[in-house]
């Protein structure tokens, strides 16, 4: 009975240390994504107005 109950334990043990692990992957995978979207969301509104300060320099 005490060898089951520990068997028990090992396998909830290995379930949850997997599923953090596949959480874990998933989150910084999400957060990768969105800080390279926030990025390039940056560089194109910078490039925004660096383009339109350079058009507006040339047209005066």
């Amino acid at each position: 009975m005490h060898a089951f109950f520990r068997l028990i334990l090992k396998a909830v043990f290995w379930l949850v240390a997997g599923l953090s692990r596949v959480v874990l992957a998933a989150v910084s995978c999400v957060t990768i994504a969105a800080l390279r979207l926030v990025l390039r969301i940056l560089c194109m509104y910078f490039g925004a107005i660096i383009l339109f300060s350079v058009l507006n320099a040339t047209l005066q």
